[in-house]
């Protein structure tokens, strides 16, 4: 996945092994979850159009897979249908001008019925609602967003707001951006207990995440890339727990100075990715997890997915029977999909909690 992103020459400035992090009474280490399932997949759909399928998303009758970051797609987003496979509509098309996009690192579909994309290249976000014409054409009406700065994971809100994460010159995780206005207009969890060895905003790369919004909006997390933790904010009383384990490995990072002087992590050859992507329901928070060296074949890739509530507790671990690259969850909890790139298919499996 798109790490940091710098730009002039660097130098090594020092390497940061292994650096112990603080818990709270706030904190939750475990080291097993309670309950491990296997999992088979079965071939559902062929999908041809790139590699870079991160996304995929569930409406009624319908799945939508978005396409990430590896090259510019024609179109980002592809819309299937669940009872026959046919194609029912693609969307956002790829390029420069107004209503195209260059990436969308973040996505989503807001409400089963709107797509949203973060373009993190032009820094704006997309949104176009589903609907069919009266002619049977599926054309959208685009929205376009600008957006102050740089953030690394995005999650599109009710009333036209945005949850953000990842701004690296920021005291605080989280974000509140109204979109219209591209103001911040809420900021909260800010972060405390940062090593001495450790300038501030390469700590806060240390601990990059990414960000998802529980249906019902009162909860988000964030979810660590470089260690085995998690952290659940409760968005009205922006109280956050903290969850780690099973395996509580510490992150291993180096730091380098850009030739602007500012200080950020960047993986060393011991440096661990821990998760890799996730899907939310009201009831839980499903995650990719790798545990692999980020030098490893693997290394954008997981064979198991770790179960949450949440209240933060471990629910099941999921041990896949292959890697998969990206994937979603029935809102009812019964059923996965997900892509094998190894393949180019659409996989699908049911599950049971």
């Amino acid at each position: 996945m798109l790490g940091i992103i710098l730009t002039g020459c660097m130098f090594f400035f020092t390497n940061c092994d292994n650096i112990k992090q603080s818990t709270n009474k706030d904190t939750i280490v475990f080291q097993q979850f309670p309950k491990v399932t296997e999992l088979g997949f079965q071939d559902f759909l062929k999908f041809d159009e790139g590699a870079g399928t991160r996304k995929l998303y569930l409406t009624d009758s319908s799945l939508i897979i978005c396409q990430v970051h590896l090259g510019l797609p024609t179109y980002f987003f592809h819309q299937y249908s669940l009872k026959n496979k046919a194609l029912m509509g693609r969307y956002i098309a790829g390029g420069r001008r107004p209503g195209q996009a260059l990436n969308a690192f973040s996505s989503g579909l807001y409400k089963k019925n709107t797509i949203w994309l973060h373009d993190i290249s032009l820094n704006k976000v997309l949104t176009a609602k589903l609907e069919k014409k009266s002619d049977g054409t599926d054309t959208l009406t685009i929205n376009e967003y600008k957006i102050p700065q740089f953030y690394y994971a995005v999650e599109l809100m009710d009333s036209l707001k945005l949850l953000a994460g990842g701004a690296m010159h920021n005291p605080y995780k989280i974000q509140v951006l109204n979109l219209p206005s591209g103001k911040e207009i809420d900021q909260f969890g800010s972060i405390t207990n940062v090593p001495p060895a450790v300038p501030f905003y390469a700590w806060k790369g240390v601990f990059q995440s990414f960000l998802f919004l529980k249906p019902s909006e009162d909860k988000a997390i964030e979810v660590c890339r470089f260690t085995d933790q998690i952290e659940i904010f409760d968005l009205h009383s922006k109280k956050s727990k903290v969850v780690r384990g099973p395996e509580n490995f510490e992150p291993d990072f180096g730091i380098m100075k850009t030739n602007g002087g500012a200080d950020v992590m960047y993986q060393n050859d011991k440096t661990r990715y821990a998760y890799l992507n996730g899907v939310v329901t009201n009831k839980f928070i499903y995650l990719l997890y790798s545990g692999n060296n980020h030098q490893s074949k693997f290394k954008d890739e997981g064979k198991y997915i770790y179960v949450y509530d949440w209240k933060g507790r471990p629910v099941t671990k999921f041990n896949l029977d292959r890697y998969i690259y990206g994937f979603t969850v029935s809102d009812d909890n019964t059923m996965m999909y997900a892509f094998d790139r190894n393949t180019g298919y659409i996989i699908k499996t049911p599950i049971h909690m």
